[in-house]
C-alpha cells in the first residue's frame, strides 16, 4: 500500500494562498513483529487492526481518549502565522468526519507567556502512524477560527509533566472541549 496525502493549508489574508505540504506514505506487505515471551507474531495488518478497535472505543479520539500507540506519531509544526490555515483545513477534516484529539499546554521553555502548544491527533487511512499537527498560539485566536476550546494535556503529575492549572480546573470533558464539544 502508499499514497501520497497533501495536506494543503489556505492563509487567507485578503488573498487565497495555499501552502501544500505533501507526505508519501508506503506499507511493505507482511511485515510482523515478534510478540515478548515467545507468544508468537503480530502481523502489521492484525496490529493495524488493534489500534483502530482501540481508538473506536468510547467515542475515540474525538471524545478526548488517548491511547499508547499515539506516542508514536508524525509530527507536523505549524507557526502562529499559520493558524487561519489550519483552523481552516481542521475544520474541513471535522466535517469529513475524521476524529481528531485536541490537546493544550504551556510552551515549555517560557511558562510565563500566554502563549500555549496546541496539538491535534488524527489517523490517515493509509498510514500506521497517527499525525500531529501542533501550533503555538492563543486559545482565543483559535477559538476565533472556529475551532473548539482544546483539551488539557495532563499527564505524569508526579514526575513534573502535569498541566499548569490545578486538576479540578483542567478542560478534560469531551462535552466542553475538543471537537466532540461541536458536535449536535
Amino acid at each position: 500500500d502508499e499514497a501520497w496525502v497533501a495536506l494543503p493549508l489556505e492563509q487567507a489574508d485578503g488573498v487565497s494562498k495555499y501552502t501544500n505540504h505533501y507526505v508519501h506514505l508506503s506499507k511493505p506487505s507482511g511485515l510482523s513483529a515478534e510478540l515478548p515471551r515467545g507468544q508468537g507474531e503480530l502481523s502489521l495488518s492484525d496490529f493495524e487492526g488493534f489500534v483502530r478497535f482501540l481508538r473506536e472505543q468510547q467515542g475515540g479520539l474525538d471524545w478526548n481518549h488517548y491511547d499508547p500507540f499515539l506516542d508514536e506519531h508524525v509530527g507536523i509544526e505549524g507557526c502562529h502565522s499559520q493558524i487561519a490555515a489550519v483552523s481552516s483545513t481542521l475544520l474541513a477534516m471535522h466535517g469529513d468526519g475524521v476524529p481528531m484529539l485536541t490537546r493544550r499546554e504551556l510552551v515549555a521553555d517560557d511558562p510565563g507567556r500566554k502563549e500555549e502548544r496546541f496539538s491535534v491527533f488524527f489517523d490517515l487511512p493509509v498510514s500506521t502512524y497517527a499525525f500531529q499537527l501542533r501550533v503555538n498560539g492563543d486559545m482565543d485566536d483559535l477559538k476565533s477560527h472556529g475551532l473548539p476550546e482544546f483539551c488539557d494535556w495532563d499527564f505524569c503529575r508526579d514526575e513534573g509533566f502535569g498541566n499548569y492549572r490545578a486538576p479540578d480546573l483542567l478542560y478534560m470533558d469531551p462535552q466542553v472541549c475538543g471537537f466532540s464539544s461541536l458536535s449536535d
